[in-house]
């Protein structure tokens, strides 16, 4: 039996820069398409860390989701390209009521 794991990778935090102009539409749970670099399938997703301090020099905040790792290719050190998809806005209909055919 092993005495101490030094580093347990089963699961990987992905930390993310989000650049403010897109902080207020980003929730915890949007979903993230994050790009590994190699050729091979994006990893799927959720948001489930949006920091609540932004960085000075870069004007971004740092957003974080936990993925597994199975043997892949996520690893300490390693850089990605992520896409986000922000949850769905509920918006008032625009236009005149008379102006719609039915």
């Amino acid at each position: 039996k092993a005495i101490f794991t030094i580093a347990d990778l089963s699961t990987v935090w992905i930390d993310l820069s989000l650049h403010r102009r897109d902080l207020e539409r980003a929730k915890q749970g949007d979903i993230l398409l994050i790009n590994t670099g190699d050729n091979s399938k994006p990893i799927e997703a959720k948001l489930s860390y949006i920091s609540p301090v932004g960085s000075a020099d870069t004007q971004s905040t740092l957003v974080r989701a936990v993925v597994p790792n199975n043997g892949g290719p996520a690893f300490p050190g390693v850089f990605f390209i992520a896409r986000l998809f922000f949850s769905p806005k509920e918006v008032s209909l625009l236009g005149e009521t008379f102006a719609l055919q039915i």
